[in-house]
């Protein structure tokens, strides 16, 4: 089938700072689970979009110091030497296949619990965190403002010598350079507080370090919450945002800009820095119509109940995991088998994907509940006496007043109308086994025009 040419520019070049991505297709930082320590695990999955053409992959939010320690969570890491090798290995594997490479560089302030380095995070003020418990950091003085930063500038060096192309100074999500930045955060009154270009000073500094530190070696991004959804309290896209990117702009190769904070996660927008504006109200004006408003990250639980949206690691073994088998999901377990092509092979997985057909230990499946109560995670599932599944997210749908759920059932009773029960702690129900998507199986109706 030929390609629409309204498509073509997604398959040019575009010359970022120093670098050249090869089209325009662009894995953001997100996590997987892999950080430094499973150096294998990041090289091989980063990779495989390298493979098949994307131009550039990033790691997950990766700090740079123990200061910034996400420990219960998992992130990455370029706190030394061994970090630099073992990131060296996602490196060399994207740059096989002809894609650049980027690493986030992290620093979160009250946002990093560091229960494992055992650090005080500092920050622009002293506060706790809203987002984890019992987390807090102290306020910087000037010592510890030039010190942060050259925490950065160190990191990127080690970064470029892990073979990164691209080095970002990450400051979405509410972690340190926008905590700098929206008066939520900062309460200081000397020359890093008060007014825009005051609190714009410690980010726009940082860029400039890390700029320098490594030349020409990198491109340099930011990711930036150009609206922080805090009102006036916070970063407003028609206030601070946009200024923002007006300061920062020369300093900045690739802007990767979003909305939301930590507490109230968004959706991820790229355009040009002088384009931030004018995107983000068109969205919202264009959309209105169709009921789109800012909302915040939870949301998404209605919107993958609804229509199949599976949520790493909510719905898969990692979180339930088998009896004797170590965790692992065959897609046709997890009904995605229509991700790959019907009699596409050679590729990494092919195998493994085809031998596991008709294998399946249990299937992603629907479940509908009587009543208008939600069922809880975890709940499990009976068929008589028999726990047959468990309960991996559930919801009462606001369009249809049902109660409905995705389960992990096994494989006999994975069959429309089957009969169930759930028995959670909070609720005892019946229910029926049911396809996903739960409505419009064959995508007819349609809410947005394109």
């Amino acid at each position: 089938m030929a390609r629409d040419p309204k498509h073509d520019i997604l398959f040019q070049p575009i010359k970022i700072g120093p670098k050249t991505l090869r089209n325009r297709f662009y894995q953001v930082p997100h996590c997987i689970g892999a950080g430094s320590d499973k150096p294998g695990f990041q090289a091989a999955h980063r990779s495989l979009k390298a493979e098949g053409g994307w131009a550039g992959i990033n790691t997950e939010y990766c700090s740079i110091h123990p200061e910034s320690d996400d420990t219960h969570r998992l992130s990455a890491r370029i706190w030394d030497a061994g970090d630099v090798r073992n990131l060296r290995a996602m490196t060399d594997h994207i740059h096989h296949f002809g894609a650049l490479a980027g690493v986030e560089l992290w620093y979160g302030a009250s946002h990093a619990p560091c229960m494992e380095s055992r650090a005080t995070p500092r920050g622009p003020s002293q506060y706790a965190s809203e987002f984890e418990t019992l987390t807090y950091c102290k306020e910087m003085d000037f010592d510890d403002i030039a010190t942060v930063q050259q925490y950065y500038a160190d990191a990127a060096l080690r970064s470029r010598d892990a073979g990164f192309d691209i080095i970002y100074v990450y400051g979405a999500h509410s972690y340190l350079p926008v905590q700098f930045l929206s008066p939520y955060y900062n309460k200081r009154k000397d020359k890093y507080g008060g007014s825009l270009e005051n609190r714009a000073r410690f980010w726009l500094e940082t860029l400039e370090k890390v700029r320098r530190a490594v030349g020409q070696d990198c491109a340099i991004a930011t990711r930036f919450a150009v609206d922080t959804l805090y009102g006036d309290t916070g970063v407003e896209v028609e206030k601070d945002g946009v200024k923002f990117i007006g300061l920062a702009d020369p300093l900045v190769d690739l802007w990767d800009v979003d909305v939301g904070d930590i507490a109230e996660w968004g959706y991820e927008i790229f355009c040009r820095g002088e384009d931030a504006g004018l995107v983000w109200d068109t969205i919202l004006s264009e959309g209105k119509s169709m009921g789109i408003i800012p909302t915040c990250f939870t949301t998404l639980d209605y919107l993958r109940v609804e229509s199949y949206l599976l949520f790493y690691p909510y719905d898969m073994s990692q979180m339930y995991p088998f009896e004797r088998d170590p965790p692992g999901d065959s897609l046709w377990e997890l009904g995605l088998d229509f991700t790959v092509s019907p009699g596409k092979n050679g590729f990494r997985g092919a195998d493994a994907h085809a031998r596991l057909k008709g294998k399946e230990r249990f299937k992603i499946f629907g479940l509908l509940l009587e009543g208008k109560k939600p069922a809880d995670m975890g709940d499990p599932v009976f068929a008589g006496n028999k726990k047959v599944g468990v309960v991996t997210c559930a919801m009462v749908s606001t369009l249809t007043g049902k109660s409905m759920a995705i389960a992990r059932l096994d494989v006999p009773v994975a069959v429309h109308g089957t009969k169930l029960e759930v028995r959670g702690k909070s609720l005892k129900a019946s229910a029926t086994a049911h396809t996903l998507p739960f409505d419009d199986v064959d995508k007819k109706k349609r809410t947005a025009v394109g």
